[in-house]
């Protein structure tokens, strides 16, 4: 999953003057909340990533030359890698989607052109959705990779199609056969590391 253009609020002006923002009967305007809920004050609710240490209000009241505007509610507040991970899973546009009836999933077990053994994926289909959601991959998410902690088995999931911008990814997957654990060190190291990040767990 790749990131770009998050903002730091702290380095963007203040409000210029006509804006008023409170939370609850504190005066945020000139702060760092004042200036953020100036530059989402178009959207009604805002989800956003913020350090541990920084205090968020669930809500601030946003006044424009006295007219109330919309509120700007802060309805996520993403803490760590791992808090992050799975809130921008769960929210992904386009949603992901496995494609359930495709025999390419339920082959006998076979080695890919990478030498690594993969099994048919066998589990159940909501453990399957839950895991393309938050499988983890390179920058155009050929191929994703996840984990399965009942099994203690790698997932990787394969794009069927070529989407184009905002049409829908669609994949199928199999379940790496790590009765040999050199089988993961032929995998590409960065998705294996976020894995172990994400799931606490020790892999390479």
């Amino acid at each position: 999953m790749a990131f770009t253009g998050l903002t730091d609020f702290r380095h963007m002006p203040p409000p210029e003057p006509g804006y008023m923002i409170y939370s609850a009967d504190d005066d945020m305007t000139d702060g760092l909340w004042g200036r953020y809920a100036k530059a989402v004050s178009s959207k009604e609710t805002m989800a956003l990533v913020i350090p541990s240490d920084i205090f968020a209000p669930p809500v601030l009241t946003v006044w424009k030359d006295n007219a109330q505007q919309p509120p700007v509610r802060i309805n996520e507040c993403v803490r760590s890698e791992t808090d992050a991970h799975d809130w921008f899973s769960h929210h992904r546009d386009p949603v992901r989607m496995f494609n359930h009836e495709s025999d390419k999933h339920r082959k006998k077990e076979y080695i890919t052109g990478e030498g690594v053994r993969v099994s048919p994926l066998d589990l159940d289909k909501t453990d399957i959705e839950h895991n393309l959601k938050i499988a983890v991959g390179d920058k155009k998410e050929r191929r994703l990779f996840g984990y399965h902690k009942g099994r203690g088995s790698v997932i990787i999931f394969s794009l069927e199609n070529h989407p184009k911008d905002g049409e829908t990814p669609i994949y199928h997957g199999h379940r790496l056969q790590n009765d040999d654990p050199h089988q993961i060190h032929r995998l590409p190291p960065s998705p294996i590391r976020k894995l172990e990040l994400f799931h606490s767990v020790k892999l390479l």
